[in-house]
């Protein structure tokens, strides 16, 4: 009888403890999901409020700096002083050549659509074209911008490159970030005072008018000019693209991933 007795305390001490302990584990997983739900609120909160801060403080800043009346004479005062700062800091900007054809270089339909885009957009204070080429000192080969940016008031110069993973014929991966011949292409255009503004192709295919507002800010950030964002004040930024490599570039060609989204936009 004894035996059995502390057997059976002992099976009732066990049963208690597991019931405490299953009853302390659901008391802290909820106390834990209660203060997880706290916080990600009031983090969502607080993320709600900056962008609409931030979004006001924009339109705002777009609306006070939108030259009208008489503002439009110290605005126009206000850029040729940007203008002339601007060309002591970059000296000399190397002209394009007066052929901006591309010659027999094929445009991809992603180019050709987003032209559309920038002529919408940057009509008026700027000179834009499709292609342009470029010696390359030393040797007989030249390269080919995809667009060229001009802004009147400044001369700024910009070179837009539409950059695809793969060649879609060969399969050829390209614009790899494991290999240096975009940087060697850069440097090109950096030396001689140019701005290179890099999209995938995914983005201006997807997010054209994001692709724009992008540029536009760049050069609000190195002329002041904010005309170009005014338009565009609406549209949401553009969502980041990591650059490839050689071996992702060859899965993709494998994957037709290039198909998934020209095909659902033209």
């Amino acid at each position: 009888m004894l035996v059995n007795w502390l057997f059976g305390m002992s099976v009732m001490a066990f049963w208690s403890s597991l019931t405490c302990s299953s009853v302390s584990a659901v008391a802290t997983f909820s106390y834990l999901r209660f203060i997880d739900f706290q916080v990600r609120d009031r983090y969502e909160q607080r993320l709600a409020e900056y962008q609409q801060q931030l979004a006001e403080y924009e339109s705002y800043q777009l609306c006070y700096l939108q030259p009208n009346g008489k503002e439009t004479e110290q605005y126009n005062f206000m850029l040729q002083e940007q203008s002339k700062l601007l060309k002591s800091l970059l000296k000399k900007i190397v002209q394009p050549p007066a052929s901006q054809s591309k010659g027999g270089v094929q445009q991809g339909v992603s180019e050709k659509q987003f032209f559309v885009y920038l002529c919408r957009y940057f009509s008026g204070f700027y000179d834009f074209c499709m292609g342009g080429e470029f010696p390359i000192p030393g040797t007989s080969f030249r390269y080919t911008a995809d667009f060229i940016l001009i802004h009147k008031p400044t001369g700024l110069a910009i070179d837009i490159e539409i950059d695809e993973p793969y060649d879609g014929r060969t399969g050829k991966p390209h614009h790899c970030v494991d290999r240096n011949k975009d940087s060697q292409r850069n440097r090109f255009f950096l030396e001689r005072n140019w701005v290179v503004i890099r999209f995938s192709e995914l983005q201006v295919v997807k997010y054209p008018d994001a692709c724009c507002r992008v540029i536009a800010r760049v050069i609000c950030q190195i002329t002041g000019d904010y005309r170009g964002l005014v338009q565009l004040g609406n549209v949401a930024d553009l969502l980041s693209h990591k650059q490839w490599t050689v071996k992702e570039a060859t899965y993709m060609a494998k994957m037709r991933f290039r198909q998934s989204y020209l095909e659902n936009n033209f």
